[in-house]
């Protein structure tokens, strides 16, 4: 086993960690957005999750290929890892 690809390893695992953080916060932050969308066109009570969960509809593909190719960084990285 060489060090390089081990170290090659760690480093996939951690960037799809990155990947899942950043999809984390996408969904976040279109959930505040929308919310703040509904609240100034008006919106209130349970309308407003309804304007976010269309938002986070809008938004699924994105948030479905960040936690896919997340998931496959961290795979790959535990195959060199433990190659």
């Amino acid at each position: 086993m060489d060090v390089t690809s081990k170290m090659i390893g760690i480093g996939a695992i951690l960037a799809g960690f990155v990947l899942w953080a950043i999809d984390y916060l996408v969904f976040t932050a279109i959930g505040a957005l929308t919310a703040w969308i509904a609240e100034a066109v008006g919106i209130t009570g349970m309308a407003v999750l309804g304007v976010q969960v269309v938002g986070w509809i809008l938004t699924l593909g994105i948030m479905v290929l960040l936690l896919v190719f997340g998931l496959y960084l961290i795979i790959a990285g535990l195959g060199l890892l433990f190659e």
